[in-house]
């Protein structure tokens, strides 16, 4: 079996051009809520469909960028070992992210005199960033954070799963049809652990493994990207984890219902923080791996 190594050159545009429009979906949610454009929880959850859609495809996404890779498909490539290594990883890359933007928005909270409830109760699941994954609910300072919880328990159970793909694909269909009745479950008895707990999110996460894996194995590559459009949608789809980290800073200065010059503002500063946790969240990586190398 040959698996395609992607790397910056042979990304597809495509894939990142779905997440630019989901980011995007998500931060003009946002500023909706925030500015009180939604005056009921019953409001809110109605508008929150179409954005659970873009939500999925990220989570999608996600999935079909761990599939084009060779990983977790040979006898033995599973052990302790690379269990850690890979868990170590995706810790690092996703809490590092969570933390840094916890902070930013503690602060600007802080500043602004948001209402906040901490305690110690609160205060240890915001840390260790599990209100998902127990509740089914989001954080009390930075509720955007569910996802990257989200994220990080799917990539627990990924390496388990994925090897399972190469030895009988009949039980990764099995515990697909499983989160499907967790879905259909709570869907009717509590909505919102079907959006905010990290195993409502197992079909499109390794739906978009079993994707990219399928396209990997037919020996399908990437295009690099040849025109100034794609080299762009590239560019700009590297920036769409800093968005989702620091977009909730800005918006939470808005006003209630405010004029449109607010947005334009908080546009401008979601761009230039975003673009400011990008390039500190780089220079954290390449001091890591230099310190590991």
């Amino acid at each position: 079996m040959k698996f395609i190594q992607q790397d910056s050159n042979t990304k597809y545009y495509q894939i990142e051009a779905t997440r630019i429009i989901a980011i995007l979906s998500v931060v003009i949610y946002h500023m909706l809520v925030e500015s009180g454009w939604f005056l009921t929880e019953g409001e809110a959850l109605i508008a929150i469909k179409p954005v659970s859609i873009m939500m999925a495809i990220l989570m999608f996404d996600s999935g079909f960028v761990h599939g084009i890779k060779e990983e977790f498909e040979s006898q033995g490539s599973l052990n302790k070992s690379t269990y850690y290594s890979y868990i170590k990883k995706r810790f690092l890359r996703l809490y590092i992210g969570y933390y840094l933007a916890y902070t930013a928005v503690y602060i600007t909270k802080f500043i602004s005199k948001y209402p906040m409830t901490i305690t110690p109760y609160t205060l240890f699941f915001d840390l260790t960033n599990t209100w998902g994954l127990f509740f089914g609910v989001t954080g009390e300072i930075w509720g955007p954070g569910w996802f990257l919880c989200a994220l990080f328990w799917l990539s627990v159970l990924y390496p388990f799963v994925r090897r399972l793909m190469s030895i009988r694909m009949t039980y990764v269909y099995i515990i697909i049809t499983f989160s499907f009745c967790f879905i259909v479950f709570f869907f009717f008895t509590a909505y919102h652990v079907t959006y905010f707990h990290p195993f409502a999110w197992i079909p499109e996460f390794f739906g978009g493994v079993l994707l990219g894996r399928h396209t990997a194995l037919k020996g399908t590559r990437p295009k690099p990207a040849t025109t100034g459009f794609q080299k762009i949608i590239i560019k700009m789809g590297s920036r769409t984890y800093p968005i989702y980290l620091a977009h909730i800073v800005p918006i939470l200065l808005l006003s209630y219902r405010p004029p449109i010059w607010e947005y334009i503002i908080a546009i401008i500063g979601i761009l230039i923080l975003s673009e400011a946790f990008y390039r500190l969240l780089k220079l954290i990586d390449n001091l890591r791996k230099r310190n590991t190398g």
